[in-house]
C-alpha cells in the first residue's frame, strides 16, 4: 500500500548508525529512499 510506506532516513542523527562509508561519500539510492525522514518525524507503528 504506497500510501502506508514509510522510510528513515540513512543518516538519521538519533539513530547513529555508523555507515563505513569513506569521508564525504554519499551513498547511491534510490529517490524515494533519498527522501527518507529522520526518526522525530518518521510514522511509529
Amino acid at each position: 500500500h504506497p500510501q502506508s510506506e514509510a522510510c528513515l532516513a540513512w543518516n538519521d542523527p538519533i539513530v547513529g548508525i555508523e555507515w563505513p562509508l569513506p569521508t564525504g561519500v554519499q551513498p547511491n539510492m534510490n529517490a524515494k529512499d533519498a527522501a527518507g525522514l529522520n526518526w522525530d518525524k518518521a510514522p511509529k507503528f
